[in-house]
């Protein structure tokens, strides 16, 4: 745990030091003047000015969706189940400078299903974050989020989640665009215990760290938005037992947004993710044989925008996950209707 604990802190630190090198020069640019010759101004300036909460920009979402699942717990019982869920979303944008803009967000999410108690849950999460413009076409964003996730009916899966990132998107020629995301996430759970090589029960709570790299490459037609990319991570855990959440995923992805006219567009998207445990193996044989995940996603949505702060949509998502291990096989489908309205 000592050599995992040292690891994430070089991590972190190599975030901050990459943040703070690229906030810099945001900072400097804004202290030069045009010819960037000479300061502005010399007279000392606050960091925050009385303009920040006046120039700042308060933006807002607030989503209800009411549903079908037909596997709930994503497995071979197949229960089913009609759901609700509620999100809220506000974000403030201010500028610190003509080059860097401070983000604040909240959000909180609330799902209910209407027979399956175990499957409610509560999730918020706070993030605050910098975004510099390097240039016209080039922006760096690093951000930290903390957030929480409860369930209803136990506490077993409850966990706490830090998130510490930052993203690079660019511009490019004939309407292109791409970018990289590189996150480092903290799951720390708040009551499930870990298992020793022996599947004994230690009293230390389960860790899991996280590193994700994710690069994607856009393009825009005149009415369709075109993005494909790769994602990476590889899930480290403290539990011990065949370590069985330590696992490498590669997931490709595609997707569009096709507008049919000035109020309707459509949205698809595929993606496969490719999971490769290191140590847990097949139940109930002495095979030593790893266990492999191969996840198909597809959803498919449709939208209407009933004026310039209210949208509505149907959607359905299809998941079916492949496994060398039969008790980890499964498909199901979720039907929904969604309501947005931005403030």
């Amino acid at each position: 745990m000592k050599t995992k604990n040292i690891a994430a802190s070089l991590i972190i630190s190599f975030l901050c030091s990459a943040f703070i090198l690229g906030a810099l020069p945001c900072l400097a640019a804004d202290m030069v003047d045009e010819e960037g010759v000479s300061p502005r101004d010399t007279k000392p300036k606050p960091f925050l000015s009385s303009k920040f909460v006046e120039q700042g920009k308060l933006k807002s979402l607030l989503a209800t969706t009411v549903g079908f699942d037909n596997n709930v717990y994503l497995d071979t019982r197949r229960h089913k189940d009609a759901f609700n869920q509620v999100y809220f979303r506000t974000t403030f944008t201010s500028p610190l400078s003509e080059t860097l803009n401070a983000i604040m967000e909240y959000d909180i999410m609330n799902l209910l299903y209407a027979d399956s108690s175990s499957g409610n849950l509560v999730s918020t999460s706070l993030r605050g974050g910098l975004d510099c413009k390097i240039n016209d076409d080039t922006n760096l964003i690093a951000d930290y989020a903390f957030g929480i996730t409860e369930y209803e009916s136990s506490g077993g899966d409850d966990f706490f989640d830090h998130n510490l990132g930052f993203t690079i998107k660019q511009k490019l020629p004939m309407r292109f665009s791409h970018a990289f995301d590189y996150h480092f996430s903290v799951k720390d759970y708040m009551q499930r215990k870990t298992r020793d090589a022996a599947t004994v029960y230690r009293d230390t709570s389960r860790l899991d760290l996280r590193n994700t790299y994710d690069y994607s490459v856009s393009k825009q037609f005149p009415t369709d938005l075109v993005k494909a990319g790769l994602k990476y991570y590889f899930n480290d855990s403290n539990e011990k037992f065949l370590n069985y959440y330590d696992y490498h995923s590669w997931q490709p992805y595609f997707s569009v947004v096709h507008l049919f006219g000035p109020k309707l567009f459509g949205y698809a998207s595929v993606s496969k993710q490719y999971r490769y445990y290191t140590q847990r193996t097949i139940v109930g044989t002495l095979s030593s044989t790893k266990e492999k995940d191969y996840t198909l996603v597809t959803t498919q949505a449709l939208y209407y925008s009933v004026n310039k702060k209210f949208t509505v949509g149907l959607s359905h998502n299809y998941r079916k996950n492949d496994s060398n291990e039969p008790s980890s096989r499964y498909s199901g489908s979720i039907f929904s209707l969604n309501g947005y309205y931005s403030f």
